[in-house]
């Protein structure tokens, strides 16, 4: 996912279910940093593998891709892909490309962290992008 795009839904989250004692936003920027740092080890170990692996975009994910990793691994798959966000609080994550409505600082802080995981940007949004699809 779009270390800006995460960042910026965790921001929202945290507010919205009132976690900002547990999850800082220091908590976030350290998070995102560390997970972006482990799946670019995970990318290059399976690229030195003979592993079968794929890499989806949270962004580029729907029910198509759902449908293919289902029939990747065998799983009759399907459904909603929304489903269970009510019962975890979380119903608010079904309205997609809707205003966060967070302040503009969370905004700017959520560029500066993007910023500083260009690397991973790079790896998984770049232009020249050697993924193995279902390999």
């Amino acid at each position: 996912r779009s270390i800006r795009d995460a960042a910026l839904s965790l921001f929202e989250k945290h507010r919205r279910q009132g976690l900002l004692d547990r999850y800082t936003d220091q908590w976030v920027a350290d998070y995102l940093v560390r997970e972006a740092e482990g799946l670019v080890d995970l990318a290059d170990r399976l690229a030195g593998s003979s592993a079968a692996w794929t890499v989806f975009r949270y962004e580029e994910f729907g029910e198509t891709s759902l449908r293919q990793v289902a029939d990747w691994i065998g799983w009759p798959g399907g459904g909603d892909l929304a489903r269970g966000f009510e019962a975890f609080g979380r119903g608010f994550e079904v309205l997609r490309h809707r205003d966060r409505n967070l302040a503009p600082e969370l905004e700017q802080q959520a560029a500066m962290i993007a910023e500083s995981c260009a690397w991973f940007e790079s790896r998984f949004y770049g232009t020249n992008l050697a993924f193995d699809r279902f390999a």
